[in-house]
């Protein structure tokens, strides 16, 4: 095609490999322009391939836009945002944020839900941390554990935490530090870190891992019913995308589990492994 100036290519992310071959170098007037929209499906589309997986063309630029860089965001449709957070984690990630669509069979987490709940007086608190290496975060969650139900309301979360600024990090979830502080279990892995924070005054232990711990601690964890603050949004995100691998030949489900968007999933394994270890059954511990 001759004297194109723009070429805007709506719902990119259903359009093919080849597609994209013939575009690109077809659309070649001086100064013209490609664009593209769409709603990120999976990491593997072409077009995420091409922008956002390695880096971009020089003369790129990408920009992720949502209902919030709206200023004629309707009210309507906020209420209609708000009723799917509520609802339906997965989809208002995906329709919302413009997170990566899951297949709903590789989730590993489906029996959780956002909300607030009133904890009894009675029931004590759990924390669990796991610790950040390079572009890993650091994690210190605290939740409950009654009636069957696992309530995560409070955690920390920070990307590249020195080994001196942890114990501030940590001392922002109530309960952890000073008279009276509540145990924490951690990742055994820094052993020097929990050192360090036991100087700093915290009551904390290794977990406790071994052959097969991290499946049966997310056994243990989906076994439960799980509910999330909701200011507690990278739990909420990692409950979402935390998923099984699958055969990239076949697309078969496989029985091992993704080692990515689990960090705050280890914290509350790790915070729950001494329930777990007991033996608990599902027993109202209030």
């Amino acid at each position: 095609m001759e004297g194109v100036d723009i070429a805007w290519v709506e719902e990119a992310a259903s359009v093919s490999q080849r597609s994209l071959d013939i575009l690109v170098p077809t659309i070649r007037k001086a100064g013209s322009e490609l664009w593209f929209t769409w709603n990120p499906r999976h990491p593997n589309d072409p077009v995420d391939a091409l922008f956002r997986r390695g880096p971009p063309h020089p003369d790129a630029v990408v920009a992720e836009v949502s209902y919030a860089d709206n200023p004629w965001f309707p009210a309507v449709l906020d209420a209609e945002r708000l009723w799917d957070r509520a609802r339906d984690p997965e989809k208002y990630a995906h329709v919302w944020e413009g997170a990566y669509q899951l297949h709903a069979e590789t989730r590993v987490f489906r029996r959780w839900r956002i909300d607030s709940l009133a904890v009894p007086e009675r029931a004590r608190p759990y924390y669990g941390a796991d610790w950040g290496f390079a572009a890993d975060p650091t994690v210190l969650v605290r939740c409950f554990l009654f009636d069957g139900t696992i309530y995560i309301d409070r955690e920390a979360y920070r990307v590249g935490c020195p080994i001196g600024e942890t114990g501030a990090l940590l001392r922002g979830v109530e309960g952890t530090h000073g008279a009276g502080a509540w145990p924490v279990t951690a990742d055994s892995s820094r052993p020097e870190l929990i050192d360090h924070l036991r100087r700093e005054g915290f009551r904390i232990r290794p977990a406790k891992k071994g052959k097969g711990s991290v499946e049966e601690g997310v056994a243990f964890l989906q076994g439960h019913d799980i509910v999330v603050h909701p200011d507690c949004r990278h739990a909420i995100d990692e409950l979402t995308l935390y998923s099984y691998r699958t055969d990239p030949l076949t697309g078969d489900i496989l029985p091992v589990l993704e080692d990515r968007n689990n960090h705050v999933i280890d914290a509350l394994r790790y915070a729950l492994e001494g329930v777990r270890r007991s033996g608990y059954r599902l027993l109202d511990l209030v």
